[in-house]
């Protein structure tokens, strides 16, 4: 899995914003506000990964029980998939 190709990752003040651009301009019309979390997913997703590299990643860069930290993943996947900025391979 990955996210659309296109999404250029800007701090402004103390926000992460995602700006899309080319194919994930097509698929998202807008912005998003990420938290910090959500800004190293989303530059973890810039290739192909999967939820257990995901979930590793975020176990070494923040201190937290895994249960919360698959929660929030699962939830950002989630949110991704509905958007229509994830890109899944069909088995």
């Amino acid at each position: 899995m990955r996210l659309v190709p296109g999404f250029q990752l800007r701090l402004i003040g103390n926000e992460y914003l995602a700006v899309p651009s080319g194919a994930a301009a097509s698929r998202f019309n807008g912005l998003m506000m990420l938290n910090e979390t959500g800004a190293f997913l989303l530059r973890s997703m810039q290739e192909e990964t999967d939820r257990e590299t995901l979930l590793r990643r975020l176990a070494e860069e923040y201190e937290a029980p895994e249960e919360q930290l698959r929660a929030d993943l699962e939830a950002f996947l989630s949110q991704m998939r509905e958007a229509g900025l994830l890109e899944e391979e069909q088995p």
